[in-house]
C-alpha cells in the first residue's frame, strides 16, 4: 500500500495532515475507495519578536522618545515621499522645533555679536589689517612658561653654557637689539633668559622666543648665519612676532575654529564631502592667509627691530634666500605653498630696503 499525505489548513486554526490510501499500482484504482486518514498537528505560534535584543523597539523606549521628541514616524503622503513606519532623524525632528530654531538664531547672533566685539587693529600695521583677539597676555605668557619649563628639562643634557662661543655670540647680538629698542623690560612679562641647544649636526634650524622673554635657538641656526647681521635678522624676527602677539591671534581663530569644526562633524554623521570642503576651505582662506598676512607683519617689524641695532638690513634677503634654498635642498617638491609663500617675502623685503634704511 503506498500513501499520499495532503496538508490542509482548517477554519479554527489547526493543521490537518491527510494521508491518502491507495492500491499498488497493478490494482486498478476504482476497484477499492480512497480511504483518508485524519491526523489533527498542532499549530506553533511565530517566534516573538525579541526586545532585549533590540531596547530601542520595546515599547517603554519608544514611549520615552515620543514624549521627549514627538512622533518617530511620519504617516505616507504622496508630497514627501516616505513610506509609511518610515524613522525621523535626530536633524528633523529638531530642525522642525520652535525650540530648537530659537536657540539656533540666539546662539548664531550671540556668536556673531562676540566676534565683532573682539576686532581690533594690529598695531603698527603698514595696511590697518584687523583681527580677532581674544584672552590676555598674561595667559598665553603663563602657558608658554610652563613650555619653556619642560623644554628645558627636556634638553638639560645638551644645554650650552656661556663659555661656548655659540652662546656668548647669541647674547652679543640679543643684548644689542634689546638696548636699541628698549625692551629691557622684556616682552610680554618675565626676564630675559637665552637657551641654546646642541643639534648635534642636525641641519633642523631652531630659532623661537616665547612671550615671557625666554630665547630658544640650535647650533645648526647660529652657524647657519655667515655673519651677526644674518643672525640678528632671524632674531628680531621672532621678537617681532612676540611683539604683535602673534600667538594669542593665533589661538584665537582656534578658538572659533574648533567649535565650527566639531559641530560640522556631529551634525553630518554621513561624513560628507560637503562638509570637509567647508572645512578645508577655513583652514586655507582663513587660516593660512591670516598666518601669511602674520609673516609678512613680522618681516617688516623685525627688519625695523635690527635696524635701529645698527644692523644691514639687506642682511634679512640674505638670510631668507638661504632658508628658500635649504628648503629647496631638503624638500623633494619644491613647488609648494610654503615655498611659494617664502620667495613673496623675499620679494617684499627688496621693496622695504629703502624704508630700513632710513631707519638705521
Amino acid at each position: 500500500m503506498a500513501f499520499t499525505h495532503r496538508l490542509l489548513r482548517t477554519s479554527g486554526g489547526v493543521v490537518e495532515l491527510r494521508l491518502l490510501g491507495a492500491r499498488s499500482f497493478q490494482a486498478s484504482r476504482t476497484a477499492i475507495p480512497r480511504r483518508e486518514l485524519h491526523y489533527k498537528l498542532p499549530q506553533f505560534s511565530p517566534r516573538p519578536s525579541t526586545n532585549l535584543l533590540n531596547p530601542r523597539n520595546s515599547p517603554q523606549a519608544r514611549r520615552i522618545l515620543q514624549s521627549t521628541l514627538g512622533p518617530l514616524s511620519v504617516p505616507y503622503s504622496t508630497k514627501s515621499g516616505k513610506k509609511p513606519g518610515t524613522w525621523r532623524t535626530l536633524g528633523s525632528v529638531l530642525r522642525n522645533n520652535i525650540y530648537f530654531r530659537t536657540i539656533v538664531v540666539l546662539v548664531v547672533c550671540g556668536t556673531i555679536y562676540y566676534y565683532i566685539s573682539h576686532i581690533e587693529t594690529v598695531p603698527g600695521s603698514s595696511d590697518g589689517r584687523r583681527r580677532f583677539m581674544v584672552g590676555t597676555a598674561d595667559a598665553v605668557t603663563r602657558q608658554c612658561l610652563v613650555k619653556y619649563a619642560l623644554l628645558k628639562k627636556e634638553w638639560k643634557d645638551k644645554l650650552l653654557g656661556l663659555e661656548d662661543e655659540r652662546t656668548r655670540r647669541v647674547h652679543r647680538v640679543l643684548e644689542r637689539l634689546i638696548a636699541a629698542n628698549h625692551l629691557e623690560k622684556g616682552v610680554l612679562g618675565g626676564k630675559w633668559e637665552v637657551m641654546v641647544v646642541d643639534s648635534l649636526e642636525s641641519e633642523q634650524l631652531v630659532v623661537s622666543i616665547l612671550p615671557g622673554s625666554k630665547v630658544i635657538l640650535n647650533t645648526s641656526s647660529i652657524t647657519f648665519c655667515t655673519h651677526d647681521s644674518e643672525l640678528a635678522q632671524l632674531i628680531s624676527h621672532q621678537l617681532a612676532h612676540v611683539l604683535l602677539e602673534h600667538r594669542r591671534e593665533s589661538m584665537s581663530h582656534f578658538s572659533i575654529y574648533t567649535p565650527i569644526m566639531w559641530i560640522l562633524i556631529t551634525l553630518d554623521w554621513k561624513m560628507l564631502v560637503g562638509q570637509l570642503f567647508i572645512l578645508g576651505g577655513l583652514d586655507f582662506f582663513v587660516l593660512g592667509k591670516a598666518a601669511q598676512a602674520r609673516e609678512f607683519e613680522a618681516d617688516r617689524l623685525g627688519m625695523i627691530l635690527a635696524a635701529k641695532a645698527g644692523y644691514d638690513p639687506s642682511a634679512a634677503i640674505e638670510v631668507w634666500g638661504k632658508l628658500d634654498r635649504l628648503e629647496e635642498r631638503l624638500l623633494s617638491d619644491c613647488s609648494t605653498l610654503s615655498a611659494k609663500h617664502l620667495r613673496e617675502r623675499i620679494d617684499a623685503m627688496v621693496s622695504l630696503q629703502p624704508e630700513m634704511e632710513k631707519k638705521m
